[in-house]
């Protein structure tokens, strides 16, 4: 029972307040169909008995009275009136219970859309560093199976377990006043051989549940691998290889699956058995009491009447144990998904809506880095270790060194990405920290393995932006800063060329300017290149080179580099090793005074040296 309310907490964690308060009304509504079910129950009996000796209508007293109201002249047309009304009865009851299952599944399925935007949400917004860790398959899991899994498998479940708790309860409570012995005797047997069964399931639902969920992004991971690397695999010939890890691992879920879905069976039969066993009790504590059987009729016909209702409730109660504990893993799964991001607002800024800031933080002065030091998590030696340096307006700057130096992490912190553990870093005076949306606006981010989306040239530039928000002007300028308007101009369909997926219809250089475009679209003034060139053959670098220096002057660059010859004009260049500025100065000056540059500057092929 702790369990089950702590996972009953966890999923309303997952839930707003306004969800909450559906789920609440929502149960009130249950519960009023728990009662038309008693009451249906309920009137089955003097029905029965109206049928088997009509002369009660006479006799007994409620009966007697709604007759002589009635106004009828016979039983036998008493009978038809009340074979009407409960049949009246019974259509009003099943109407409300259909629009009662409606809106149960209204709110689940709601729920379950309401619940993946806000894991997105979770996602897109949380901290940077959370996105180095996770894998995409398990991100993508949580998104195709997870949350349907959570609603299906724990929810549903749950509003079933409290739809069909208080019909039977309601029924039972209704069984204790007209039999109180055999009720009590049949309820004890029934929870007593119940708790037998679920102590026998538990462990194997539970085990299957967690082979379920592994494999399930398990599955995800190996064909996005396979898929991604298709090129490599062909050539090495290692097809089998993963085709073979991929075939296991559907195995193993479909193992899961199958105990599942066999277990979930063993309720059915249970009950079946269940219901034989307590017609047996009922006889026998009838017996016990010296009641002739004769007389004990009506008593069974109450309790068969019940069980036909009550059977099926106690199936899908049973069920739901069976799913709950075996869907368990992904509400883990989702918990952890949303954990690490909240609150989420304070992570990220947004463009859109109220959200939106006016506010920007534009570089006039300088950029300045006080004892800067970040170490990423679990980790004990930092990735960049008490790091002081300015960044003048309009200056080039480059950090430079072997892998593993820090380069790329210094450009995650300047971007405001990651937030420095130690030391602050300052626009014009002002920590980056307090008006983060506007920094981050003003700062164009040319990465080495850039995102294009499967669309339009246009849109790949104004990359997430409504169409009809896209500022045609500025994307112009960017085709041109960005030397790529004469190859759009060649194109037959323009700005309005799908390229692919990955950008898999154009040429590298080609997508190297596009991204070079998306990051002057919104005007920056501070331009960050980190590795953009380094995929590039030598005569397309040289190009891009060239056009990136035309910028010179009058953006703020930095530049993280290998090809020394990107770096060449930079005003000032950092040679970063474990975390530090081993030194700084102009090309010239590094080749002349650090070794470890020079280094550097020999095992490049002599077509990349400066």
């Amino acid at each position: 029972m702790r369990d089950f309310r702590a996972m009953l907490a966890n999923v309303l964690s997952l839930l707003t307040s306004e969800e909450r308060s559906q789920a609440r009304r929502l149960i009130f509504l249950m519960v009023i169909g728990g009662g038309l079910e008693v009451v249906g129950v309920g009137l089955i009996l003097p029905f029965i008995g109206i049928l088997a000796t009509p002369e009660i209508v006479t006799e007994n007293p409620t009966l007697a009275w709604a007759y002589a109201r009635s106004g009828l002249s016979s039983p036998n047309a008493f009978l038809m009136l009340a074979g009407i009304i409960l049949l009246g009865f019974y259509v009003a009851k099943n109407s409300y219970l259909a629009l009662l299952y409606s809106l149960q599944y209204r709110f689940v399925f709601d729920g379950q859309a309401a619940l993946s935007g806000r894991l997105l949400e979770a996602y897109l917004r949380g901290p940077y560093e959370a996105h180095l860790e996770r894998n995409s398959a398990e991100t993508l899991k949580n998104f195709t199976t997870e949350i349907g899994a959570l609603f299906t498998g724990i929810v549903t479940p749950v509003l079933t377990l409290v739809s069909e708790g208080v019909a039977l309860s309601m029924i039972a409570a209704f069984l204790l006043y007209m039999e109180p012995l055999v009720t009590a005797v049949s309820a004890a047997s029934m929870a007593l051989l119940a708790g037998i069964a679920y102590l026998l399931f538990r462990r194997p639902l539970a085990t299957s549940g967690r082979r379920r969920a592994d494999n399930s992004g398990l599955r995800l991971k190996i064909a996005a691998e396979s898929l991604g690397a298709a090129k490599e695999i062909k050539l090495l010939g290692r097809e089998v290889f993963f085709l073979g890890k991929f075939r296991h691992s559907s195995e193993e879920y479909a193992n899961g699956s199958c105990v599942y879905s066999t277990l979930h069976q063993m309720p059915r039969l249970f009950v079946e058995a269940l219901a034989i066993a307590i017609m047996m009790v009922i006889v026998l504590v009838l017996l016990s009491q010296g009641r002739d059987l004769r007389e004990a009729i009506p008593v069974l016909v109450l309790f068969a009447m019940a069980a036909l209702r009550m059977l099926p409730s106690i199936t899908r109660i049973f069920g739901v144990f069976a799913s709950i504990r075996f869907h368990l893993p992904a509400l883990t799964s989702v918990l952890h998904g949303m954990s690490p991001h909240y609150s989420i607002r304070q992570h990220s800024h947004a463009r859109d809506g109220q959200d939106a800031r006016p506010e920007t933080m534009v570089v006039t002065d300088s950029i300045v880095l006080e004892g800067v030091s970040y170490a990423y998590h679990g980790k004990s030696r930092p990735a960049i270790d008490d790091v002081s340096l300015t960044i003048r307006q309009g200056e080039s700057i480059a950090f430079v060194g072997y892998s593993g130096a820090g380069k790329t992490t210094m450009v995650d912190l300047i971007l405001g990405l990651l937030a420095p553990r130690a030391g602050t870093i300052r626009v014009d005076g002002r920590d980056i920290r307090t008006c983060l949306g506007g920094w981050q606006r003003s700062v164009g981010y040319v990465p080495q393995q850039f995102f294009l989306s499967d669309d339009t040239i246009r849109r790949n530039i104004a990359f997430g932006i409504p169409d009809d928000d896209i500022d045609d002007d500025a994307v112009g300028t960017a085709l041109h800063e960005a030397k790529l308007d004469r190859f759009v101009a060649e194109l037959p369909r323009g700005l309005d060329t799908v390229v692919g997926e990955k950008g898999v219809r154009i040429s590298g250089g080609e997508r190297q300017r596009i991204a070079i475009a998306r990051a002057l679209y919104e005007r920056p003034r501070v331009l960050i290149f980190d590795e953009a060139t380094a995929s590039l053959d030598t005569r397309t670098e040289q190009e891009l080179s060239s056009l990136i220096s035309g910028l010179k002057g009058d953006k703020t660059m930095i530049f993280v580099a290998h090809r020394l010859s990107t770096i060449r004009n930079c005003d000032r260049i950092y040679f970063m090793r474990n975390g530090r500025i081993l030194a700084s100065g102009n090309y010239g000056e590094l080749l002349r005074d650090c070794e470890e540059f020079q280094s550097l500057a020999r095992e490049l092929p002599s077509g990349e040296r400066a």
